[in-house]
Order: structure tokens, then C-alpha cells, then sequence
């Protein structure tokens, strides 16, 4: 996961730090030696519905080619538990985090379930697996096709999401990504802009 420095934790502060992530950050990450996949990610607030009952939450939005969802999955934060992941040319549908599903509302979501965001009515498709990251247990997500009926998309995400070749130490290929990145930004170490986190490592800092 690279995001705006001071982002470390929780994906939307990205979204209010005056560091931006740009197709030009994509474009560097993918030089780095070990690195399979990169691409971004869209994090917005947004107040859901379900029945009667309104809560406010974490809405991440992605492509939903083979690619990015395969990428997804190997990240272990968006493996779907019930139902099915998005489908390419999906809309109006949606995939909720496992706390979202069983405990934000008075009754458990399940497939099938209308949610209303940003005042639309979406069809759940998928429950997520529990991660122990609050931020993509308490999150749903949506196709980043359309999402410009919902959110200001300016070309800036709020994080990228890079995936390392199986054979690959994942360790090495973030310290690769850093480089990389220093590199493109022309920041020195010790004072870049942005942070690289192994999946592992965002895990690790919630329980630590």
C-alpha cells in the first residue's frame, strides 16, 4: 500500500493530505524490480442506508478488470467470503467489509440486500473475509466505472495498491517501490513524501 506521507494509517487521510498520487507515481512503481501489478484506488466518506438505519463509512472504489481483481485478492484485504466479486462492466453493485456485514446495522447485511449510498440503491453482491484492518473491514467497495457520478475524480488517488511476483520477497520489492519513488519525486530518503506498507505491516500496526 503507498500513501501520502502521514497516511500510514487509514486510507482516507490520504484523501486530505496535500500530497497527490498520480498516474505519474503508477507509472514509476511499475519500474520497481519485483513489483507485478500497481494501480489505484479511490477512498471516500459516504453515509450508507439500510433500512431505516444510516451509518457512515468507508467507500473504496477500484477497477474491476481480471487484473486488478486477482491483485486484490493476493493483497488479502479484499478476498470476498460470500456471494461473488465484481464482474467486469458491473454497476450499481457493491461488496461490503465484514464488519460492515455483521455489525453496523441492526440486522446482518447478506447478498441480495439493497444498501443505498450516496443516496442510490446498490445491490450487495459479496461479504468480505474479517481482515483485523478496521479501515477494509469497515469499508465497501464500488467500480471505479461510474464513480464519477458519486466523487470528484481528478486524476489523484488515495492510495496504490502494488502487488510483488510470487517469487519475489515482498520486503525487497517495497524497498525497491521506495527508491523508485524517491527517485520520481525527488525527495531524499528520510524525507519522503508518501509511505510504502506490506499488508503484513498494516495488520501488524493495528494489533500493535
Amino acid at each position: 500500500m503507498i500513501q501520502p506521507a502521514g497516511a500510514a494509517f487509514g486510507p482516507l487521510s490520504g484523501g486530505i493530505s496535500n500530497v497527490k498520487l498520480t498516474e505519474t507515481d503508477i507509472k514509476a512503481i511499475r519500474k520497481a524490480a519485483g513489483a507485478q501489478y500497481v494501480g489505484g484506488l479511490i477512498a471516500r466518506n459516504a453515509n450508507i442506508g439500510f433500512k431505516d438505519e444510516t451509518e457512515n463509512v468507508n467507500v473504496f472504489f477500484h477497477d474491476t478488470d481480471r487484473e486488478t481483481l486477482d491483485a486484490l485478492e493476493g493483497a488479502n484485504l479484499f478476498n470476498v467470503e460470500k456471494g461473488r466479486d465484481f464482474r467486469h462492466g458491473d454497476t450499481r453493485k457493491v461488496i461490503v467489509g465484514w464488519k460492515v456485514a455483521h455489525d453496523v446495522f441492526d440486522r446482518e447485511l447478506q447478498t441480495g440486500d439493497t444498501l443505498f449510498v450516496f443516496g442510490e440503491p446498490m445491490e450487495i453482491i459479496g461479504i468480505q473475509e474479517k481482515t483485523g484492518a478496521p479501515p477494509y473491514d469497515g469499508g465497501i467497495r464500488m467500480p471505479l466505472t461510474g464513480a464519477d457520478a458519486f466523487v470528484d475524480f481528478t486524476g489523484e488517488y488515495t492510495l496504490i495498491l502494488a502487488i510483488s511476483h510470487p517469487q519475489a520477497d515482498v520486503e525487497e520489492v517495497a524497498q525497491n517501490i521506495k527508491k523508485k519513488l524517491r527517485s520520481s519525486r525527488d525527495v531524499d530518503e528520510g524525507e519522503e513524501d508518501f509511505s510504502v506498507q506490506t499488508a503484513k505491516q498494516l495488520i501488524d500496526t493495528v494489533f500493535a
